[in-house]
């Protein structure tokens, strides 16, 4: 009996949880970057600090997180000196999604070449 109770901590110990909300640690005139709330039902809010909301829906493998939404748009063709920029979009290296490994309860967004970008969500 003991072991079948340690064997269930363990493997509960082992899930990944979210949190409800995590806030950049990138600060930009005095702002979090980005403020992101995770919803029970599988959707996702991302705020920025000039108030610019992306929604879409997360999913959870492992201790990755998938943001997907139709506001993230590949940064490969934009050129900031020409493109305008576009109200609750977000550009990112991937298109249509962004994905973030989970360690100890932060966010890390991963890059194309696998590494990770120094801002983080705590």
């Amino acid at each position: 009996m003991r072991n079948i109770i340690l064997i269930f901590f363990v493997f509960v110990s082992c899930k990944t949880t979210l949190k409800k909300s995590y806030v950049s640690n990138c600060i930009l005139y005095g702002k979090p970057e980005y403020t992101l709330f995770i919803e029970k039902d599988d959707k996702f809010r991302l705020i920025s600090y000039m108030n610019d909301t992306i929604e879409g829906k997360w999913f959870l493998s492992k201790n990755k997180l998938t943001l997907k939404s139709d506001f993230f748009i590949n940064n490969e063709g934009f050129n900031i000196q020409t493109d305008s920029i576009l109200p609750n979009t977000k550009y990112t290296v991937y298109n249509g999604f962004e994905q973030y490994v989970i360690k100890n309860k932060k966010l890390f967004l991963v890059l194309k070449n696998g590494a990770k970008d120094k801002c983080f969500y705590y």
